[in-house]
């Protein structure tokens, strides 16, 4: 009896602990779903009246610009102009705000993952590695918000030292009118 019990026991421990970490990488990625998902969710309803501000800024410079160009110039001159400047010097403009929005999003993600999942997971270990479509708040129709994030865990398994990497995507159609 105790040899079957030295030979079964430690098989059995290691299947408990192999469940245990199954349902931690579950709980893991239902809650970074559900955090991600949720903060595109506020973003594409909060997306109408910051469209409306950037359209009504737009015109309000489009008028400065015209007025101090005496009509020679107007904003999507300058737009133009920005753009070319700024492709002659290798810089691309997009991917750089899309990094900005990333690093701005990461504190709003982590509160999420933090409220859905509370203490039991460190929620500094999500990190927004992609947040596209958050300048495209007057592209009309085509209007989207796209985020990417990742949880890194650690697996708590004996003798492996290890992490596992969760992604978690979440695209939603910006709600800006008509």
């Amino acid at each position: 009896m105790t040899l079957e019990a030295a030979l079964i026991v430690p098989i059995f421990f290691l299947f408990v602990i192999f469940l245990i970490m199954l349902i931690r990488i579950s709980v893991a990625q239902m809650a970074l779903d559900r955090s991600v998902s949720e903060t595109a969710e506020v973003i594409a309803t909060h997306a109408y009246p910051a469209g409306l501000a950037a359209s009504a800024a737009e015109g309000k410079i489009d008028d400065f610009i015209q007025e101090k160009s005496m009509g020679t110039v107007d904003l999507d001159k300058a737009k133009a102009l920005l753009d070319k400047g700024l492709q002659n010097l290798g810089i691309n403009i997009g991917d750089s705000l899309n990094g900005l929005s990333a690093s701005a999003l990461n504190p709003i993600v982590q509160k999420q993952f933090k409220d859905t999942i509370g203490d039991f997971f460190d929620s500094h270990d999500v990190k927004v590695i992609k947040a596209d479509g958050l300048t495209s708040l007057t592209a009309g129709s085509d209007a989207h918000i796209d985020i990417v994030a990742q949880y890194t865990m650690d697996m708590f398994v004996p003798f492996v030292n290890k992490s596992i990497i969760l992604k978690s995507r979440a695209y939603e159609k910006l709600w800006v009118g008509s």
